[in-house]
């Protein structure tokens, strides 16, 4: 009987590594709200109440939420957040959106995802502020799902295991070859 070269192994090694890991399309932020009240606008931004719940099932480490701040359709802003538990529930409330004074018309998109090392991952949601003029606007939610590909995302850890088992697969290869050739 044949014995399994070491660059199996390595495979199987491998993937018993990145077996453990979670789909990325199995993380979301929902926001479930039944009302949004209408925006009370100024140039500087505006304010109103929401009725519901934000829901989110996010990855158990730390920046497992990301935001991104749109304001005319430009990007604005992005950052990271841990929410800690990463599962559970958030109830609505009063909303503030704080911006430069900007000229009537203007709209401000804020986006929020699950996050995996440092990248959107599932589904989140887009809440949209709309002003007109002064005390004049609309508010809005969406659902939005990550643009980036859902993919498996391994740890540094793992990375760094599997680096060394295929970097020793490949010198124990050439040895193999080496040997053979004299």
């Amino acid at each position: 009987m044949r014995r399994p070269s070491l660059a199996i192994l390595a495979l199987v090694a491998a993937v018993a590594v990145a077996a453990p890991l979670p789909a990325a399309a199995q993380f979301f932020i929902d926001a479930n709200l039944t009302s949004i009240g209408a925006p009370s606008c100024t140039p500087t931004g505006a304010s109103g109440t929401t009725v519901g719940t934000i829901d989110f099932s996010l990855p158990a480490t730390t920046d497992n939420a990301i935001a991104f701040l749109f304001r005319n359709g430009v990007l604005e802003d992005s950052f990271t957040s841990t929410l800690s538990p990463p599962v559970g529930s958030q109830v609505g409330g009063v909303y503030v959106v704080t911006i430069p004074s900007t000229p009537y018309p203007w709209t401000v998109s804020l986006e929020q995802y699950p996050a995996l090392n440092g990248s959107r991952v599932g589904r989140g949601f887009r809440f949209t502020v709309s002003c007109v003029a002064d005390g004049v606007g609309t508010a809005s939610v969406t659902s939005v799902t990550a643009s980036v590909p859902a993919v498996p995302v391994m740890p540094i850890g793992g990375l760094v295991l599997l680096s060394a088992l295929l970097s020793l697969a490949a010198v124990v290869g050439h040895r193999r070859r080496t040997r053979r050739s004299r």
